[in-house]
């Protein structure tokens, strides 16, 4: 497999900048996940690893080689597209052993390796249909089998599961990473689809024009983001924000409540600062509260609700609760949260933690 290195990496369009300078070491055997809303330049970046973009500045190298000047087919990396990409008169063998094929191979050989390939995504019983007698899901693993019969150094995966839909991106999110173990093969995936990002990577790079925000485990990005960027972005539904000024060692927000963080000491009094709780991390209280709200919806998803408040100066505000906590439309709620479940961003969007 392949160890992958982006050093200073630019992409220019013309006169518009698109990835303004990129360092990124992506590890032999790891599962990276590029994630970050339309237009952010993951896709970009993938293509500028795959070879289909040329990059303007700076050296991407595969294992210690430059590979700048290299063509895609001479990198040794196997992409998998959005949109299927399938030959619709070739039947599902065909289709896998297309680029076996135009490597010339023997044919023994190129039969062994569909056949292995075909029954590890689990369609080795459907190796003569057509691609337009598959169900969606299967037609992905089929461009899947055809990226890993050629034994690449890397796979990339530009938003594979978009056109899938909700049942079978979960089967196939199971499958993608079934198949990581399995292989153990370098992986680079690209999504816009934060749900995707924490349930398959190992590491996860936040883009934002063109910018790399956080690298970091799923975990790492969910409970320490460094900035108010990661902090909405990852997590479903998103991280609440309450605004307010340091005040010594607390926090006055603008709704007239306050709330003691030891690290708002660490910012002058007066300074704009946001203050962030995700959902799951409010509770409902009888004491002190850090907002209060009407309650306007409730969602319920089975063993847990989120209920959907109008909050003074704050708009709307969601809380995950217990699905046999009794909450109805029109209840008024005061909340409040742990001092440890609360994050603090000064007013540039920075994370401030304790000393």
């Amino acid at each position: 497999m392949a160890r992958l290195e982006l050093e200073k990496i630019v992409k220019r369009f013309g006169n518009v900048v698109t990835i303004p300078g990129i360092d990124l070491t992506i590890e032999d055997k790891e599962f990276v996940v590029f994630v970050g809303p339309s237009g952010c330049g993951k896709s970009t970046l993938l293509r500028l690893i795959a070879g289909l973009e040329e990059a303007s500045d700076g050296e991407l190298r595969i294992d210690g080689e430059r590979v700048n000047e290299l063509d895609p087919a001479e990198r040794g990396l196997a992409m998998v597209f959005q949109s299927y990409a399938l030959y619709p008169h070739m039947s599902v063998y065909q289709n896998i052993a297309f680029g076996l094929e135009m490597a010339k191979l023997p044919n023994a050989e190129i039969d062994a390796k569909v056949r292995t390939v075909a029954a590890t995504i689990q369609l080795d019983h459907l190796l003569d249909r057509k691609p337009k007698q598959l169900s969606g899901g299967q037609r992905q693993r089929v461009a899947i089998g055809r990226a890993i019969v050629r034994n690449p150094k890397a796979f990339l995966f530009d938003e594979p599961l978009s056109n899938l839909d909700a049942a079978l991106r979960l089967q196939m999110r199971v499958e993608i990473a079934r198949l990581h173990k399995e292989l153990g093969a370098t992986t680079i995936y690209v999504t816009h689809d934060q749900v995707e990002a924490m349930t398959l990577a190992d590491k996860i790079v936040v883009l934002n024009g063109g910018r790399i925000e956080q690298v970091g485990s799923p975990m790492e990005l969910y409970a320490r983001p460094k900035n108010l960027f990661v902090a909405q972005f990852m997590g479903s539904p998103t991280m609440n924000i309450l605004k307010g000024k340091a005040a010594g060692a607390e926090i006055a927000l603008d709704n007239g409540n306050s709330i003691a963080l030891p690290q708002a000491s660490r910012i002058a009094n007066g300074e704009s600062v946001h203050l962030g709780v995700r959902p799951e991390h409010l509770v409902p209280t009888d004491g002190p509260a850090i907002l209060s709200g009407d309650v306007m919806v409730v969602e319920q998803l089975g063993a847990r609700s989120l209920v959907h408040l109008k909050t003074e100066g704050e708009g709307l505000t969601t809380v995950e609760v217990d699905a046999e906590h009794p909450i109805r439309v029109g209840e008024r709620l005061a909340l409040t949260a742990a001092v440890e479940r609360c994050h603090l961003f000064n007013q540039s969007g920075d994370a401030v933690r304790a000393a």
